[in-house]
């Protein structure tokens, strides 16, 4: 009981590939994988709270795929509601807007109509569980919040690179940023995804930290 332990702790090192803190990047995707929603969270949460202090954001979307329902929690509120947006499910036709909530003093996302020209996309939020024990009772490991993002099966990545496509385009921006951090498989994808969809009117910029499950 009286032994003890030494212990050296250093880092973390590095940073990302890809300015995220300048104004180079105004459309933003990160897609994850398992346990890498933990940097993917941190890094999109700082950039919306950029946002709430000035910064110019046109559309983050935030992607996150899991097998085990049990790390569904980890989601829940970390998304921060305080400081910048909720989180919501968001279809093909629709946008997110936003609105004031006096009671709570923080922001709520509805849905809206894409067709309202007074309305520009600023976050998306999408789960998915790609595997599961329970079909019928997997959701119950989620709060209200996070079900509503939540879907089954895995993400369409070619849709996902195609839908920031098109905000780049409708906006006149050249540039996209993309944040992976998951397995290999996911990393590779997206690597192959962001080269594919590059083209004279946008190129996709990525950033990628992998792991093996």
């Amino acid at each position: 009981p009286n032994d003890s332990l030494s212990v050296l702790v250093n880092g973390p090192y590095g940073t990302p590939a890809l300015d995220l803190d300048s104004d180079t990047y105004k459309i933003i995707l990160f897609v994850s994988g398992g346990i890498g929603i933990t940097p993917c969270m941190s890094l999109a949460n700082d950039i919306l709270d950029q946002r709430d202090r000035g910064r110019q954001l046109t559309f983050l979307y935030f992607v996150w795929a899991v097998r085990d329902p049990d790390m569904l929690p980890i989601a829940a509120g970390n998304i921060k509601p305080s400081s910048s947006v909720e989180m919501a499910t968001i279809n093909p036709t629709t946008h997110l807007a936003e609105s004031k909530d006096d009671d709570h003093q923080r922001e709520h996302v509805r849905a809206v109509d894409t067709e309202d020209p007074d309305v520009s996309p600023t976050l998306r939020t999408e789960f998915y569980l790609t595997s599961t024990r329970d079909k019928n009772q997997d959701f119950d490991a989620a709060d209200a919040d996070t079900q509503r993002c939540l879907h089954r099966g895995r993400p369409d990545l070619s849709s996902i690179f195609d839908t920031c496509k098109d905000v780049a385009r409708k906006h006149n921006d050249p540039r996209v940023a993309v944040v992976v951090c998951g397995p290999s498989s996911m990393a590779l994808d997206c690597l192959h995804l962001a080269k594919s969809t590059s083209d004279k009117s946008v190129t996709f910029d990525v950033h990628f930290e992998r792991f093996e499950l």
